[in-house]
């Protein structure tokens, strides 16, 4: 890969930058989006307090819900996420 990864994830987060600057605060906006800059900023990590390998052995089994609430607004979200909900059969 010829690209930095600053500089794709300059060009990825752009339109959310922009929306962001428009909707809130447009200096933390550019605050925010100028932290990519700094190619030894991690981001959001997860720092685990346990070992994974002890979630092989726990086993949960609760009740599936009997409805299902999705929003729209959930950046997430997608068809795939919601298909297999509406296709199980009874």
């Amino acid at each position: 890969m010829s690209e930095s990864r600053v500089h794709l994830q300059r060009l990825w987060s752009e339109v959310s930058y922009r929306m962001q600057s428009l909707r809130d605060n447009p200096e933390c906006a550019k605050e925010e989006y100028d932290q990519i800059l700094d190619a030894m900023n991690p981001g959001i990590t997860a720092k685990l307090t346990f070992d994974l390998s002890e979630l092989d052995r726990i086993q949960i089994s609760l009740p599936k819900p009997k409805v299902f609430i999705f929003s729209f607004n959930d950046q997430t979200l997608n068809i795939t996420n919601i298909i297999p909900f509406f296709l199980k059969k009874k």
